[in-house]
This record gives C-alpha cells, sequence and structure tokens, in this order.
C-alpha cells in the first residue's frame, strides 16, 4: 500500500514549524494548543487547559501522516481526541473527531497559526 505522507521534502519544509492557537473549551476559559510538526514527520502537541487548576499540561509525541491530495495531516498515535488538521496558508485547521469541518459560531476558533 502507499503511504499517505508526501516524502517531498519540498511538502515537508514548507509546513515544519510550530503552530500555536487557544481553542474552545466547554467547561475551561480554552485550550492553548502547540503543535509542532518537525521535517521527519513526526509531531508533539503540548495543550494546557486554561483556568483548570487541576488540569496540568499534557504533551504528545508521535508520527504524522501527509494526505497531499486533500492537504490533510494525521497525527498518529492520539486517541479519543481530534487528530486530523487541515493545512492552509500558515495555518493549520482542526477537523472534528470523524475528520469533518467543524461548523457553527465558533468554528473559526479552530485554527492554529504558524508561529
Amino acid at each position: 500500500s502507499t503511504p499517505l505522507y508526501s516524502s517531498a521534502a519540498s511538502d515537508v519544509y514548507k509546513r515544519q514549524g510550530m503552530y500555536k492557537g487557544l481553542l474552545p473549551c466547554a467547561d475551561c476559559e480554552g485550550i492553548e494548543t502547540v503543535l509542532v510538526l518537525n521535517a521527519d514527520n513526526t509531531y508533539l502537541l503540548r495543550t494546557t487547559y486554561l483556568g483548570k487548576a487541576d488540569m496540568a499540561a499534557t504533551e504528545k509525541t508521535g508520527t504524522l501522516r501527509w494526505s497531499p491530495a486533500k492537504s490533510l495531516i494525521v497525527l498518529g498515535g492520539l486517541e479519543n481526541s481530534p487528530n486530523k488538521y487541515t493545512v492552509g496558508d500558515n495555518k493549520l485547521t482542526q477537523l472534528d473527531m470523524e475528520g469533518n469541518p467543524i461548523t457553527g459560531n465558533l468554528a473559526d476558533k479552530y485554527i492554529l497559526t504558524k508561529q
């Protein structure tokens, strides 16, 4: 089977880097999210729940897959949390648990911006 990610160095180079955003949270002030995409197709995802003293920052690492046809990044190894992002100009947009675009009033809040 063909891997989903492109091994083209230029694709990886353009997308690697740090992306940050403050994502909506149902029971806190927001989820400070930092996603680092590395040139070797690995990632680091750090999330901090703001306003919740009992929720420490969490860090997860793993391998990412890049689907150029869909401009989609899939973070491997994440369970019970969204793991798909569409790639735009210097931004990543988080998708819902099924991999669909998030709609509604908060749709534009699910964006991580390249730093």
